[in-house]
């Protein structure tokens, strides 16, 4: 069964959409949650230095710590997508669509998911984001962030809003561009997200701009990420000199 896939992302500033992954939330069907979060020192207890990369402060991520916890463990994962649809927050939980992995080992996925999505955030270095949003942004294209397409899970499914990173208005409408490194967990998360928005519109065009240089491009592990991305998306290989032109010519296609 697929399990809804969240991270946990705290703004700085609300007014410049440039969240930063604090944790992960693993949604399992039957509506258990398996949660990971940043900041926990060998004690258990909250990692100051931590909280310094993040300007947070110990009283205000203890609180939503211990929020977002309580509805891990009680089951209640819907009672923070309610609080946070009806209030701005510095800390929300970002749905990023589904793993449809088999599995019976959710809190072992979790892990290397947080690990995946957290701990390489975390470095100090840019993410890649930040350097999809730079490269965006030079292209002068009038992206939007935060953007939403509908879709269904499956074919009997509800209809949903699904959020992705980036868009673009055009005549045909909203074209959805997403940074996806060519790891599993995201390949096939948003891969599951394409699918779940063309059972509701087959127009719907998705651009995924990834990363491998020339000696990583015909390479057993490349070919399996892109083999799904070019099965509902556009790839756009960052590294490659004609990016910008490709995408463009993506986008006006």
């Amino acid at each position: 069964m697929p399990a809804n896939l969240f991270l946990i992302q705290h703004f700085h500033d609300l007014r410049l959409h440039e969240g930063r992954n604090i944790g992960v939330a693993v949604q399992e069907s039957d509506g258990t949650v398996h949660l990971r979060l940043g900041g926990q020192d060998a004690t258990g207890g909250i990692d100051t230095r931590w909280l310094r990369k993040f300007n947070l402060t110990r009283s205000y991520y203890g609180q939503w710590r211990s929020f977002l916890e309580r509805s891990a463990r009680t089951r209640s994962w819907d009672e923070v997508l309610q609080f946070q649809a009806g209030k701005p927050s510095n800390i929300i939980a970002r749905s990023v669509g589904v793993s449809l992995r088999e599995t019976d080992d959710w809190a072992r996925f979790t892990d290397s998911y947080f690990v995946e999505m957290v701990d390489s955030s975390t470095q100090g270095r840019e993410s890649f984001n930040d350097r999809v949003r730079r490269f965006l942004e030079s292209t002068e294209l009038g992206i939007q962030e935060r953007v939403t397409l509908t879709g269904r899970w499956d074919d009997d499914g509800e209809v949903q809003a699904l959020e992705f990173p980036f868009g673009v208005e055009a005549r045909q409408g909203l074209k959805v561009i997403a940074p996806i490194p060519l790891r599993h967990n995201q390949v096939y998360a948003f891969k599951a997200s394409v699918d779940a928005v063309h059972r509701v519109n087959k127009q719907a065009m998705f651009v995924a701009i990834t990363s491998f240089n020339d000696s990583e491009a015909e390479t057993r592990h490349v070919e399996d990420m892109l083999r799904p991305l070019e099965a509902g998306s556009f790839p756009v290989n960052i590294e490659q000199p004609d990016a910008k032109e490709t995408l463009l010519e993506a986008l006006s296609s």
